[in-house]
């Protein structure tokens, strides 16, 4: 799905543990290294119909009770994998919940289940603009 042009971005915009890429066929979140092996999970493909919006901030602490299948660390607020909180089943993946986050919400009855996806990336604003310019030229 993802073209060697666009891994290539990966490694550039992505941290060395997380990316999210925007291309014409859709949106990729790639984990990494044991990021990928916690959360049980190594990548994620989004298509643009699936996407109802994109924001970037901190979320709203994600109970270490919650269910889930992946890890969550109580000291440090670190969650990744499955969750699934007040109604909402999520895919997440960060270290620190107060950073700025990526954000993506999907409509219901997507094709990967979930309801958002919430990862650590760095710059997440470029990668937000990038996915809506894409979601708006493809929809």
């Amino acid at each position: 799905m993802i073209s060697e042009k666009s891994l290539e971005l990966v490694r550039k915009i992505g941290t060395s543990r997380r990316a999210v890429v925007a291309d014409e066929s859709g949106v990729e979140v790639r984990l990494y290294g044991l990021t990928a092996i916690a959360a049980l999970k190594s990548h994620l493909n989004i298509s643009y119909a699936d996407i109802a919006s994109v924001s970037v901030g901190s979320i709203e602490s994600i109970s270490i009770f919650a269910p889930r299948i992946g890890y969550s660390n109580p000291l440090t607020g670190a969650r990744g994998g499955r969750f699934r909180t007040k109604g909402e089943h999520m895919f997440v993946s960060f270290d620190r919940p107060s950073h700025q986050l990526l954000t993506i919400f999907l409509v219901d009855k997507n094709s990967t289940g979930f309801d958002k996806i919430v990862v650590e990336i760095e710059r997440p604003d470029e990668v937000k603009l990038s996915i809506e310019k894409k979601a708006a030229a493809n929809g």
